[in-house]
Parts: structure tokens; C-alpha cells; sequence
């Protein structure tokens, strides 16, 4: 793993497994309960249809081909506290080939975000530059609310710029306003800002950012 001046005596910075699946659900769903596009979308949703869906993304995506999770761990304890998805380069790749996330049909759910956040917002940076063949791409960033303030999302985008530094290539993601501080400090820049109507009638409005690290950006 690559070293970082950030690194903790009681943490340490791992993969993640399976088994991990659990907590960083736990803090996915604890990390959106005040977002204005989650909530939005699942407000009328069961806390348990919520948690099984992100669990069958996670599921389809740890230890795969083509990504890496990484996490925060405390030593005593080997509790995850933070985590961040890395999806690198795939070269190999026939254009046109990588398939987009369907939206799923879940009761309570609202159609109308369900369409911005599945078909918008998670194709985004396609729009904005992002190939699947050349560029990194981050997916999700969340620290338990027992462990806030302590540099580990930092931690985590200091440690995943490293490896697309080493590898020369740009790295895109796609955040909310809570986040964008964190990215800018790490290198980021905003190449869009994209509008969300939350009830498709102007009377609440929230904003999701692309944004973009150039190798070695600052």
C-alpha cells in the first residue's frame, strides 16, 4: 500500500472484503440520511429495500474485476470506519461495452429521482469527459459519524490519487457538496455542476458535481 503522512498508529488503511459489505452499507445509509437526492429518492422506501440494494451494488462490485475498495481499519479493534471505491482504466474494454446500472423497482421509491439518480447523475461524467478506457473513476466516500474530522476521507483520496499518479492517468468523480472541499484540497476541480430538482417542480433544489484530478494535481 502506498504510504501517506496522514497514516495513524490506531488505524491502519486495507482492502476491503465482503465481509465489510455490512458497515460500509451502514455508513452509506448514515452518511445520505440528510442528502437532499437520497432522501429525495428512497424518503418513502424501507430502511431494510434501502439497505439491500446498495448491499447487491457492493456485492456485484467488491473484489471484481476492474475496481478496488479501500478502507480505514482500527488496529484493535479491525473495525471499518471509512471507505472509498477506486474503478480503474479498462483498456481492454470494447467502446460502448460497459453497461450503466438499471434502475431498480422498488416500492415507495421516487420515480422521478429515481430516473435523475440512476440515469443523470451515475452517467455524468461520460458526459463530462470520463472514458471507461482511459480514466480512474471514485465511487462513494464515507467515514463513520463516530470517526468525522480525523483526515481518513483525505486519507483515502491521498492514497487513490498515488495510484493514478503512478499510472499517469486523470481520475473523475461524481460528488455531493458535503464532499467537494475534500476533493478540491486533493487535486479536483469542478468541470461541472449539474441541477437536481428534488420534487421536479423548482420548490427544492440540490446540485451534484463532476469533477476531475489531472496526475500529480495538487
Amino acid at each position: 500500500m502506498h504510504s501517506n503522512n496522514m497514516a495513524n498508529t490506531d488505524f491502519s488503511l486495507t482492502d476491503v472484503t465482503d465481509a465489510d459489505i455490512p458497515a460500509m452499507v451502514d455508513m452509506t445509509l448514515e452518511g445520505w440520511a440528510d442528502d437532499g437526492v437520497w432522501q429525495g429518492m428512497m424518503r418513502n422506501v424501507a430502511r431494510k429495500d434501502s439497505y439491500d440494494l446498495l448491499a447487491r451494488i457492493h456485492k456485484a462490485r467488491v473484489g471484481k474485476p476492474g475496481g478496488k475498495y479501500f478502507g480505514i481499519r482500527e488496529k484493535d479493534t479491525g473495525k471499518l470506519v471509512a471507505w472509498t471505491a477506486l474503478f480503474y482504466p479498462q483498456p481492454d474494454q470494447p467502446a460502448g461495452q460497459k453497461k450503466s446500472m438499471p434502475k431498480p423497482d422498488i416500492r415507495g421509491m421516487d420515480e422521478h429521482m429515481a430516473t435523475i439518480f440512476f440515469g443523470t447523475l451515475m452517467r455524468a461524467s461520460g458526459r463530462y469527459g470520463y472514458d471507461p478506457a482511459e480514466h480512474f473513476h471514485r465511487r462513494g466516500t464515507f467515514t463513520h459519524a463516530d470517526y468525522q474530522r480525523r483526515g481518513f476521507a483525505t486519507w483515502l483520496t491521498q492514497h487513490c490519487n498515488a495510484i493514478a499518479d503512478e499510472a499517469g492517468r486523470a481520475t473523475f468523480v461524481g460528488c455531493r457538496p458535503a464532499s467537494k472541499g475534500v476533493f478540491e484540497k486533493c487535486g479536483f476541480r469542478v468541470v461541472a455542476a449539474i441541477d437536481v430538482d428534488v420534487k421536479g417542480d423548482g420548490s427544492e433544489m440540490d446540485v451534484q458535481y463532476v469533477m476531475r484530478r489531472e496526475p500529480e494535481a495538487k
